[in-house]
């Protein structure tokens, strides 16, 4: 155990970075399989943001075997908090997934290994979709508990008729290195249903992208969201646009792009 602990400390002291350790999502109800691979993509979205050394679940999983614990949920907050500090973190993420009626819901935590203080929490509802908890909802609660914001997310207020930016932008500047975004629009479509229409431009031919929509409530918390990949075979300039479907119980929306 002492090697491992000397190994853990000497890469977060190389690297200068603040190490997290994830552990696994306290299951509520879900197959075991997901927790994990919920719990695997909520590190990989962390890994992503970038700015803090993620402790491997290998690590985690050698000094709970020692001290004869699992990660199965059975092991309260105190433990994980000292077993954070064994792997040479300095925070911790914990939280608990699960359905409630149709709704798939996850609500994290940053905790503090020293303090034992919760820095920030995170929330997410994903709706009937458990796909869409994988898929957006991870990258939403790892955004909320890094603490910072997505440049790339806007909101469409229906009653402004503007895109506003959540770092308070005027000017519509969505992009990344493949495409950005022109223009955003609801409208009634010809099968009578509302839809958002996103207008994008092509900025390297031949390279889809992901564009991604969180519907909201009229609290402005998302409930679940949407993706469209863009087309294979556009050319570098070409304007293309995408449609979603908005969901009877959409109050309003966001779209960003993935990196």
């Amino acid at each position: 155990m002492q090697r491992y602990l000397a190994l853990l400390l000497f890469i977060s002291s190389v690297w200068g970075q603040t190490a997290i350790a994830v552990f696994d999502l306290d299951n509520n109800g879900l197959n075991k399989s997901d927790i994990r691979l919920l719990t695997d993509r909520l590190q990989s979205e962390l890994v992503k943001i970038g700015g803090y050394t993620i402790v491997e679940r290998k690590k985690i999983n050698e000094i709970l075997n020692e001290q004869k614990l699992t990660m199965s949920g059975m092991v309260d907050d105190k433990h994980l908090i000292n077993i954070g500090k064994m792997v040479g973190a300095k925070l911790i993420v914990l939280g608990n997934i699960g359905k409630v009626a149709s709704i798939y819901t996850i609500s994290a935590r940053l905790v503090d290994v020293e303090t034992s203080e919760i820095l920030k929490s995170a929330n997410y509802d994903a709706g009937n979709s458990l796909a869409n908890m994988l898929t957006i909802g991870m990258n939403n609660v790892a955004f909320q508990l890094i603490g910072k914001k997505n440049e790339r997310l806007l909101t469409y207020n229906d009653d402004e008729k503007t895109l506003k930016n959540q770092n308070a932008h005027k000017d519509l500047n969505i992009e990344n290195d493949r495409i950005s975004i022109i223009k955003i629009k609801k409208r009634l479509s010809s099968d009578g249903s509302n839809k958002v229409y996103v207008t994008y431009r092509q900025k390297i031919s031949y390279k889809p992208t992901e564009i991604m929509i969180d519907w909201l409530d009229v609290d402005g918390i998302p409930f679940d969201g949407d993706k469209k990949y863009t087309k294979s075979k556009v050319k570098e300039n070409e304007i293309r646009v995408v449609s979603f479907y908005i969901p009877n119980e959409s109050v309003n929306y966001r779209v960003w792009l993935k990196d």
